[in-house]
């Protein structure tokens, strides 16, 4: 056992991580969107970081490629299907949705994650280009990571409905993971088991308590790190026939972001509230799957 995140290990966080804010966006689990964020935000502050750590060419590129050309693609296609089924988009939403900034006027609330995670690149960014004085570094990435909080709790840039302040610890905390993760397997197991143990605790604490203001931020950032060590833990290959099927999700985790509050929208069933937990995640992987192909042949096309 080691704090090192492999790439399958990651796949399957992202799969949990969707699977919970549609959870959320469906009534089955109010506080699973937040346990969602925390997860994505966590695994992409540890892969930032050990991007970062093998230098910072073309890291711009990268994240403009993986992230915003896809939102991009699926952006345009939602505006358009959007205007033709419910009308109503002022040239203001349809530029902010595309630039993907918030204000409360983009399409798609549930995209203020694009501006987030830029921000928050940004920030990591900066605080490698500080690494040789590391006091600055970290004196910054408090005060960078705190202003944004503080945006996010006085609801500046980002919508009432994001809780942005919510997850001011989680990119960092992903970044520190990445930072100390320990290669010692007798090591890395007590520290691990320490910080399961630590964060379910809080989690149960925390569980009868109505999940408003901070008791929410502490009990979803408790779970989301105990749903991290607990994953990370039992998932060393994938020959498991339930860890497949979680890889499978995971590999079109973003694009069912991309997605899923316009499919929960669409199919609207009347049926329990589980069964439209259900229903909304197999519809919104088909959906995902059918345009992260097309999206994978509009860029090849383009490369060509």
């Amino acid at each position: 056992m080691t704090l090192e995140l492999s790439k399958l290990q990651s796949t399957i966080l992202k799969a949990v991580a969707i699977i919970f804010v549609i959870m959320s966006h469906t009534g089955t689990f109010p506080s699973g969107g937040a346990v969602g964020v925390h997860l994505f935000l966590i695994v992409s502050g540890y892969g930032i970081y050990c991007s970062l750590e093998k230098g910072s060419d073309n890291y711009w590129r990268k994240r403009i490629q993986s992230v915003y050309l896809p939102y991009l693609f699926s952006t345009v296609i939602f505006l358009i299907i959007r205007y033709y089924l419910w009308g109503n988009l002022s040239f203001t939403t349809v530029i902010i949705s595309i630039l993907g900034l918030d204000f409360n006027r983009n399409a798609d609330p549930t995209m203020w994650y694009i501006s987030y995670i830029f921000v928050c690149y940004l920030i990591a960014w900066i605080i490698f280009k500080l690494n040789k004085r590391p006091s600055l570094a970290i004196l910054f990435g408090i005060f960078a990571f705190g202003v944004i909080t503080l945006f996010g709790y006085k609801y500046i840039i980002w919508h009432r409905g994001t809780i942005v302040w919510n997850y001011g610890f989680s990119f960092p905390l992903g970044m520190l993971l990445a930072k100390y993760r320990l290669t010692d397997g007798h090591r890395a197991k007590y520290v691990k088991v320490g910080i399961a143990m630590f964060s379910l605790a809080i989690t149960l604490i925390l569980l009868p308590i109505p999940h408003e203001k901070f008791i929410k931020l502490f009990f979803t950032l408790a779970f989301a790190v105990f749903l991290y060590c607990l994953l990370t833990s039992l998932i060393t290959n994938d020959k498991n026939f339930i860890v497949k099927f979680f890889k499978i999700i995971g590999k079109q985790s973003y694009f069912m972001y991309l997605n899923e509050a316009f499919i929960i929208r669409c199919i609207k069933t009347s049926s329990v509230v589980p069964f439209n937990t259900l229903i909304s995640v197999v519809c919104s992987f088909m959906c995902a799957f059918v345009m992260h192909q097309i999206f994978q042949l509009f860029i090849k096309k383009c490369h060509c």
